[in-house]
């Protein structure tokens, strides 16, 4: 099918699957959409923080069989290669792990990366998983959390609270101390060494934080700001051999038989870095993109310098790393995409500004903030009441696939 131009998209979860969906139907009769996934599902990861902790939850269908009667329509041109991964870049062309149409060599007119971040586990699906390694993984931090007296989280941004706020509902008055290294509040990031190079999880909204931390304290939870657990080395989340005491870099105490870690995710940026490392900003390996999300390759003679572009979680651009700005971003690429094949000049991408937030703490309760004018303007309880049914997965996970399956929240 020499006299077809592919469009490949590495990656099917949020980024690279609305992207697809953004050109599948404006392209030209002679381009096609290939979208590659190396795991045979996805998972929409806000609803994992209460299938983590909440029994029977692991088996609602925040995990998504990747085929393709579920991406595309009967008899579509495009295709989703499933199981199958890109082992190699080059400036024209994928290599991919598996043959497709009797060749592992790929030829594209355009390639995006949208292979995201790495959470750890269990928040995280590890690589090659299946869906059932994947529930066995929530239903084993189920049983730690369940079996634990004391627990440790550390990492308040959204996860961690979020996950804090589940487990006050399912274990009412269990102790549990909250560590955060940001010591303006909670769900902000410390800044890290350069612009550009910084993981923007979400802003630090002052009064979203004092509602959170108040609502905390009432559920026997202390919540310790500006601190860092001195864990020891390979320590992961789970339930632990016995009561231990760990011990924050300022000297105070804690102790837990049970750790939840949600910190340290880690751009899926390693086939990037075999291809050009130049191509990766220096402090978390994400991939430097223009404002026309092209990749910045290091030289004109990287296999970077071809048609390539990134978004999402994978890169070093100024969006903070949110399901809302990856909504942002993959429209705009989507456009840039289908005006350069119909001979157009693409349009600049401007970084997302500050967007709501809400951040419901188990079934009851939460707090969140809709930005105006520089103010924080306090968010409906109803819409936290929305989140916290099914995780907005109603709205923004299941009707992104758009084949002639159509699925819905199991709940």
């Amino acid at each position: 099918m020499s006299d077809v131009k592919n469009i490949v998209i590495i990656g099917a979860s949020a980024a690279g699957h609305s992207v697809a969906n953004g050109i599948a139907n404006n392209l030209p009769e002679n381009y096609r959409v290939i979208l590659v996934e190396r795991n045979t599902y996805v998972v929409w990861s806000p609803g994992t923080v209460r299938q983590i902790v909440v029994p029977g939850w692991e088996d609602k269908n925040f995990q998504v069989e990747v085929k393709q009667e579920r991406f595309f329509p009967a008899g579509s041109r495009h295709q989703v290669l499933c199981p199958n991964s890109v082992v190699e870049l080059k400036k024209n062309s994928v290599v991919l792990e598996k043959p497709f149409e009797g060749s592992t060599e790929l030829p594209f007119e355009k390639c995006v990366i949208a292979t995201g971040a790495q959470q750890p586990p269990p928040i995280g699906a590890e690589p090659g998983s299946s869906i059932e390694d994947f529930k066995a993984h929530l239903r084993k931090m189920q049983d730690a959390f369940k079996k634990a007296q004391k627990i440790l989280i550390i990492g308040g941004g959204t996860v961690g609270v979020e996950v804090t706020g589940e487990l006050t509902t399912e274990y009412p008055g269990k102790p549990i101390t909250l560590v955060h290294d940001d010591p303006a509040g909670l769900l902000g990031p410390t800044p890290r060494s350069k612009p550009g190079d910084e993981f923007y999880q979400a802003p630090t909204y002052g009064k979203l934080s004092v509602s959170l931390e108040k609502q905390l304290a009432t559920r026997n939870v202390e919540v310790m700001l500006g601190e860092l657990v001195d864990l020891p080395e390979g320590t992961k989340s789970g339930l632990l051999d016995k009561m231990t005491t760990f011990k924050t870099k300022s000297g105070k105490e804690i102790e837990a038989d049970c750790v939840f870690v949600s910190i340290g995710n880690r751009a899926n940026s390693q086939i990037v870095k075999a291809a050009d490392p130049g191509a990766l900003s220096e402090v978390q390996s994400r991939i430097l993109i223009d404002e026309f999300f092209r990749v910045q390759a290091s030289s004109d003679d990287s296999p970077m310098s071809g048609e390539y572009y990134a978004l999402g979680d994978v890169c070093a651009n100024a969006d903070w790393k949110t399901v809302v700005c990856v909504g942002n971003q993959a429209p705009a690429l989507a456009k840039n995409i289908l005006a350069e094949v119909h001979g157009q000049a693409p349009t600049a991408y401007k970084t997302s500004p500050q967007t709501a937030i809400c951040v419901p703490l188990g079934t009851q309760g939460g707090a969140g903030v809709i930005p105006l004018y520089g103010f924080e303007i306090p968010m409906p309880g109803f819409i936290m009441g929305m989140k916290s049914k099914d995780f907005f997965s109603s709205k923004s996970f299941f009707p992104r696939f758009k084949g002639d399956e159509k699925l819905a929240f199991s709940g």
